[in-house]
């Protein structure tokens, strides 16, 4: 990647995406991280899901579906 593609990546990102974070234990974030490896996934994948599910039922849920 050049360091063009790199900069536009970076503005972009600054201009469209945000992080989201919870504290929690030392013990509990490396269990979740070792579930993930269990699992074969990423822990960022999972929160993604939950997020996106979470969205996707209160959606449904303020339009009756």
């Amino acid at each position: 990647m050049t360091e063009a593609q790199k900069k536009a990546n970076k503005k972009w990102d600054s201009q469209n995406m945000t992080v989201l974070g919870c504290k929690v234990t030392k013990d509990k974030a490396k269990a979740f991280r070792d579930a993930c490896a269990a699992l074969g996934v990423i822990p960022n994948q999972i929160l993604k899901e939950v997020i996106d599910r979470t969205i996707a039922e209160a959606t449904n849920k303020n339009t009756g579906a």
